[in-house]
Order: structure tokens, then sequence, then C-alpha cells
């Protein structure tokens, strides 16, 4: 074996190494063919596909979880719609609960001006 074959060797080694520990961090079973390199490359594109759908799981909950506060809003009297018209005070604040992976659940306030969402 030369040296050119070591460092293919080790190439190969490093994507290989590279592609489990992606699967693992998206979740996937690792797929290994004869060529690490395009192992890694089809690695790459699930993880694209696996951030993508995270996120737009993650948009789906914001609106769900603000259409559930616009509703509260409304019935408790911050928002009022009347003949077509919503009023709404200058500033909004909205109180949620948040949880990070590896972290404990925590409290949040978010503060919004009107005019920052499209009121006068």
């Amino acid at each position: 074996m030369n040296n050119q074959d070591d460092v293919a060797s080790v190439a190969s080694k490093t994507y290989r190494c590279a592609t489990k520990k992606l699967a693992k961090v998206i979740g996937v079973t690792p797929i290994h063919t004869r060529y690490p390199s395009e192992d890694f490359e089809n690695m790459l594109d699930k993880a694209d596909n696996t951030t993508v759908n995270r996120a737009l799981e993650w948009y789906e909950r914001g609106i769900k979880r603000g259409i559930l506060h616009t509703k509260h809003m409304v019935l408790n009297g911050t928002l009022a719609i009347t003949k077509q018209r919503i009023t709404i005070p200058k500033t909004i604040e909205v109180n949620v609960r948040v949880k990070f992976k590896n972290r404990r659940w925590q409290k949040r306030s978010f503060k919004f001006k009107a005019a920052d969402i499209g009121f006068d």
C-alpha cells in the first residue's frame, strides 16, 4: 500500500464517520455504499430536507399558537372587533412557555407595538 492509498483510506473513513454522526443527529439510518463521499452528500440532502420539515412544523405550530392567542385576546377584551375594524392596545404582550432541547420549560414574554404588526 502506498501513501496515496493511505490518504484515500483515511478520507473514506472520515466520510463514513461524518455520515454516521450526521445520520444520528437527524435521526435516520445511514446507508453505506462503495462511495463514502456520495453517501455523505446523500446524508446532507436528507439533513436539508429534515431541517426544512422541522422549520415548516414550527411555522405550523406558531400559526396555531397565534390563532389561539388571538382568540383568547378577543375573548378577554384585549382585541376588539367592531364593524370590520380591529382595535388593539398600543402594546401587546404575549406570555408563553417554551422548551428547548435539553433544557427546562421557561416562561417568556414577548411585547409587540401595534404599529410593528400592521396597526395604526
